[in-house]
């Protein structure tokens, strides 16, 4: 099911159910995202979504369509801080410098926005 939130008036309204016996949810959803685009972009731009829809396929999709994903993380999740150093130029270059642990916190962003979009998967 995917709604559009209110945040301000802690309501949730339907824009849509879809269902399908062949396909996965994630492929169903992210479809439905991307055709019916310029109707929910006229509500909001951000999706807030389970940990289930944190893959890359899903997430590079909505970003390529305008989207902004929030996401929990998914327990596998390997997040790595990219290598910005110069190449020394011996062996392979450099792509990553780390990984990103659990227990580190990054910097708070605020929203303007005060409307998003839920995928409710079951």
């Amino acid at each position: 099911m995917v709604t559009a939130l209110n945040i301000d008036e802690r309501e949730a309204y339907a824009l849509g159910a879809y269902q399908s016996n062949r396909e996965s949810a994630l492929d169903v959803v992210c479809a439905q995202l991307i055709k019916h685009k310029n109707t929910y972009q006229k509500v909001s731009q951000h999706v807030v979504a389970d940990g289930y829809y944190a893959r890359d396929g899903f997430v590079s999709a909505l970003k390529t369509n305008g989207y902004e994903l929030t996401t929990l993380l998914r327990r596998d999740a390997a997040l790595r801080y990219l290598y910005e150093g110069e190449y020394s130029g011996r062996s392979r270059p450099k792509w990553y410098l780390g990984i990103h642990t659990r227990g580190e916190r990054g910097e708070r962003g605020e929203t303007q926005k005060r409307w998003a979009i839920a995928i409710h998967y079951r």
